[in-house]
This record gives structure tokens, sequence and C-alpha cells, in this order.
């Protein structure tokens, strides 16, 4: 019993450490969306409103190991929505840019998801918020 119990527990231990490989892989994306983002806010004085705003590349584009898709969003954030191989079919990671002191230090940004947990196994400067009325910036819509 002991042997099937650590067994089983090895084997999600491996699942995890799997789906998070995969997404901190497809986290990479970011680092030139980021760039497109802070490129247009810097030129036009506000935040594109889309990815083709943006200069960017259709969502879709962005597919990799466990990445469905990135998208810009009317507020200039970035989403990326997962697949199931991340642990959560449709699971989604948004960077937030805080343009508050843009002329000083550039835009700034935070890494928030509502649907993994663990994130911080992802990206350390990721952070999970349970869904709930306090947290209205991740109010997701749709699949």
């Amino acid at each position: 019993m002991r042997e099937t119990l650590a067994g089983a527990r090895d084997s999600l231990a491996g699942a995890v450490d799997e789906a998070t490989l995969r997404m901190r892989d497809d986290l990479v994306v970011v680092g030139a969306m980021r760039v497109a983002v802070a490129e247009y806010h810097a030129m036009m004085g506000r935040m594109p409103a889309s990815h083709a705003e943006a200069g960017l590349p259709e969502a879709s584009h962005y597919r990799g190991k466990s990445l469905r898709s990135a998208s810009v969003l009317a507020d200039g954030s970035i989403e990326l929505v997962f697949d199931a191989s991340s642990g959560v079919d449709g699971g989604r990671v948004r960077f937030v840019a805080d343009a508050a002191h843009a002329d000083a230090m550039g835009l700034q940004w935070h890494c928030v998801t509502s649907d993994y947990p663990l994130i911080k196994r992802v990206s350390p400067a990721c952070n999970y918020v349970a869904r709930d009325a306090s947290s209205p910036a991740l109010e997701i819509a749709g699949p």
C-alpha cells in the first residue's frame, strides 16, 4: 500500500514538474510582447488596445508547449492562455502594466493568475490571487 501511494505521489510530482517546465518555457514570449507594449506606450502616450495595435502577430502565433495564445487586451495587459498540459485547460496568466511612473522608470509589470495556485514554481515574479470580489482586475471573460 505504501509503495502504491509513494508511486502515485511521485507520478503526480513528475506531472507537476513537467507542467511547470512547459509553462516556464512558454513565458519567454512575454518579454518581446512587453517591449512592444512599452514602446507603443512611450510613442503614443497610451497603452495599445490590442496585439495588432502594438504591432504584434495574431494571438495564436504564440502557441507553445502548453501555451494556446498570447494577447494584448484593451487595457494594455498581456494575457496568456494555456492548454490542459499546463494543469488547467484554459488557465490564464496576466501581465499587467503599471504606467504610474513610466516617465521615470518605464512601465512596471505585475504578473497575476487566479488559475495556478503554484505559479511561483513557474515564475517567482508571478502571484496567485484567488478569485473573489476584491480582485476585479482578474475578471476573465470566456474560455
